[in-house]
């Protein structure tokens, strides 16, 4: 482990020479400053773990030096203990209000300067230790942050693809669907209209009517409504609305109060849609025909 780093200052050598054999018990490496501009070349090298410094010095004094250090970013946290003959309450009040963490007074017990000193070691080595802990703890988050914002442009990615996924298969559903209802018009249509038009015995007539029931249940889902489903066969918006109430099992007389038309105008319509639906045999009926054609979708 890396020993502890103590820089002291003062013009008298002695008194260097004395304060190095006096803080040996700390097993703490020592620097020396004669004065206060040797201090500030060293400190451009050095981080020291604690300042002693000597307020009575020439050309720089200690509080002088200590209001300097406190201005510099690279030296404002590093601790200092006054050391000094001058114990009046003003200069001691003046050492702490310039940033000093301790202030000794001259003459001292070796106990009492280790004391010291130890305990600003000690709580210089903590506050060290929790500005380490709290760097690493602040680039946690930055990582943490960093990796989930990395993963949300990632989610963002994922989201959009499967909307681009979505949409394209709706197009292609609606193509598909798009091509078998023109195969249906354009093909099987025509082909069961002309059966209509040929003399069908009723078995005929039956599996033609299960084929076009069949027929419905394949294209059903793919209809909106009951207008897309009849509008197959070009039928007036007169017919739909007169198709809807045959389906529900009404007479043309009923039909003509409904909808407040005469009984031979619902006639009229009944014959066209016969007509459009290519039903020649008037044994089929209308009604039931209807409901197998559009499996009773209303």
């Amino acid at each position: 482990m890396k020993k502890q780093l103590i820089l002291v200052i003062d013009d008298v050598m002695d008194n260097l020479q004395l304060f190095g054999k006096l803080l040996e018990p700390l097993k703490v490496d020592i620097s020396f400053a004669s004065s206060a501009r040797k201090a500030l070349d060293i400190l451009e090298s050095l981080a020291p773990d604690l300042i002693v410094l000597d307020i009575i010095m020439p050309e720089m004094d200690g509080f002088e030096l200590c209001e300097m250090l406190k201005k510099k970013e690279s030296t404002k946290d590093i601790p200092i203990i006054f050391l000094s003959a001058k114990d009046n309450m003003e200069d001691i009040m003046k050492g702490f209000t310039l940033g000093a963490r301790d202030y000794i007074t001259k003459p001292f017990m070796q106990e009492e300067l280790t004391a010291r000193v130890s305990t600003q070691l000690d709580i210089r080595a903590k506050e060290l230790k929790l500005r380490e802990l709290n760097k690493n703890l602040e680039k946690m988050v930055a990582d943490r942050t960093a990796e989930l914002s990395e993963k949300k442009e990632k989610l963002a990615e994922y989201s959009t693809t499967l909307e681009i996924l979505l949409e394209n298969r709706d197009k292609d559903r609606k193509r598909i669907e798009k091509r078998i209802i023109d195969n249906v018009c354009d093909t099987v249509l025509p082909t069961i209209n002309k059966l209509k038009e040929t003399a069908l015995d009723n078995r005929q007539i039956m599996l033609l009517n299960q084929s076009i029931q069949n027929l419905q249940d394949i294209v059903s889902p793919l209809m909106s409504n009951l207008n897309n489903t009849l509008g197959l066969y070009g039928f007036t918006s007169a017919e739909l609305n007169i198709i809807k109430h045959i389906i529900k099992g009404l007479q043309s007389s009923e039909i003509s109060e409904a909808l407040n038309l005469s009984e031979s105008t619902v006639n009229f319509h009944r014959n066209n849609i016969r007509s459009k639906l290519s039903l020649k045999n008037k044994r089929v009926n209308l009604y039931i025909y209807l409901n197998q054609l559009t499996s009773k979708e209303l």
